[in-house]
């Protein structure tokens, strides 16, 4: 009998646990879905409360832009201040 593992804990594990970097051809591979399909477990990875950034790529020797990586990071000052900021004008709105 074989254990169910949804994409997003996957997901998570590779991001989190293992600490990878990841394109999104990459994840998509390891995920066993398209680039859309990335996208949408990463969308789900960031609602869970993980910062998930996404790095622009550099350029190599010859001058070629590397691919876009996903990473898991430690959210700024701004962003956290930004989330409750957010969080109690949501909770205002309720209020009335």
């Amino acid at each position: 009998m074989s254990k169910f593992v949804s994409k997003k804990s996957k997901a998570i594990d590779m991001l989190v646990n293992q600490g990878l970097a990841l394109t999104e051809g990459e994840l998509a591979m390891r995920l066993n879905t398209t680039g859309a399909g990335a996208r949408g477990v990463i969308r789900q990875v960031r609602n869970e409360g993980f910062a998930v950034y996404k790095n622009k790529g550099t350029k190599d020797a010859q001058g070629r832009i590397r691919a876009s990586r996903y990473r898991v990071g430690t959210p700024s000052r701004a962003m956290v201040a930004a989330f409750y900021a957010n969080e109690g004008a949501k909770k205002g709105r309720l209020a009335k």
